[in-house]
């Protein structure tokens, strides 16, 4: 006799994604309902973390990894939508902020496309959520970011401009998992487990994040006060040395470009080696409010 396994129940944390965010979780049920492929693959459950979502905003991104402690046990595994322009590094900071987790955490957005642009139609983001729900009910464990059929670790992540569009690799040619008629998990995955996260929140959230991407004459359009304790500046593929003119010079800045870092640090701008931009970023946020020294250690420039 046929018996019908019920689906995995699958939170649906919105953080950002969309080109018009949502204005209150009512919205997002509505657009839940009519994206009814959802209820295809999983029982998914939509949960509005911000009404307005701000790039690189590490209070947000804190938000969702309290929400995702508080209802651990409701839900079978996580996906979580996060800011188109910023994906990656929003995924890497997530990743941080857990230091272990049993179920499947899965991160994406909308396709990231040239200079830091997204595709506005929300096309490219359902079909990612799709993917993201097909692999947040498999037997695994740990944090990653789904764009298109792959799940990779954020440091595993590698953009190749393609004309008018960004195709996403693997850099180690080893997915964490790929959707291809079915899923393919990598075979040193863990299992799932229902044993708690351990989450770290020491990451700074004083830190102003800035995309000079698509306007470099963005900073010189932001004042920071004594609450600021540092910049993030999302560059792109390559960095003006110019820029360097428009930073506040009482505040640590970390730069960064598609494939290297920069730390511009009491007038001084050094290249930050051997770590992939998003470690840095990272490394940054977490020693930021100690001051100039501490940033200089943790990325071995001291």
């Amino acid at each position: 006799m046929y018996t019908k396994l019920p689906k995995k129940k699958i939170a649906l944390l919105y953080a950002g994604g969309r080109h018009t965010d949502f204005a209150n979780q009512d919205s997002l049920n509505r657009w839940a309902r009519q994206f009814f492929e959802m209820q295809m693959v999983a029982n998914p459950d939509p949960i509005l973390i911000s009404k307005k979502v701000v790039p690189g905003d590490v209070k947000r991104l804190k938000r969702v990894v309290r929400r995702i402690d508080r209802d651990w046990n409701a839900y079978d595994g996580f996906v979580v939508t996060v800011d188109a322009s910023t994906s990656l590094f929003e995924a890497k900071l997530l990743e941080s902020l857990f230091q272990s987790v049993g179920k499947p955490v899965v991160v994406t957005s909308a396709q990231p496309l040239l200079d830091g642009k997204v595709e506005r139609s929300d096309l490219e983001l359902k079909g990612n959520i799709l993917n993201a729900l097909v692999v947040a009910t498999k037997n695994f464990s740990g944090v990653g970011v789904m764009y298109g059929s792959l799940l990779l670790e954020a440091n595993d992540v590698f953009f190749k401009e393609k004309k008018d569009h960004v195709v996403v690799h693997s850099q180690t040619k080893s997915p964490m998992a790929r959707v291809d008629f079915g899923v393919h998990l990598r075979e040193d995955l863990l299992y799932r487990t229902n044993n708690k996260p351990i989450t770290d929140f020491s990451l700074s959230d004083t830190v102003v994040f800035v995309d000079i991407r698509k306007d470099l004459n963005r900073l010189e359009e932001l004042s920071f006060d004594d609450t600021v304790s540092g910049i993030v500046v999302c560059g792109g593929h390559t960095l003006q040395l110019s820029i360097t003119q428009l930073f506040p010079a009482q505040l640590p800045v970390c730069i960064l470009t598609s494939k290297t870092a920069y730390l511009y640090l009491d007038g001084s701008l050094q290249e930050v080696k051997n770590c992939t931009p998003q470690e840095v970023a990272v490394y940054f946020l977490r020693v930021v409010d100690l001051g100039v020294e501490a940033v200089q250690k943790i990325c071995g420039l001291s």
